[in-house]
């Protein structure tokens, strides 16, 4: 889609975006891997219109 072959379809049929949650216990720090993972998701997620319509 991004480069212009494909084209979405059914676009009545999209569900509306839902927030996302990442939860960890509280007065932990996150392990670093833990910690990488939620940074790239979070960006990824940022980025990706069918999430945030506003990418």
């Amino acid at each position: 889609m991004a480069e212009g072959r494909l084209r979405i379809l059914l676009t009545d049929d999209e569900e509306a975006p839902v927030p996302i949650h990442v939860v960890s216990p509280e007065g932990r720090r996150a392990p670093a891997k833990t910690r990488a993972f939620v940074d790239l998701a979070a960006a990824r997620l940022r980025a990706d219109p069918r999430v945030n319509p506003a990418a």
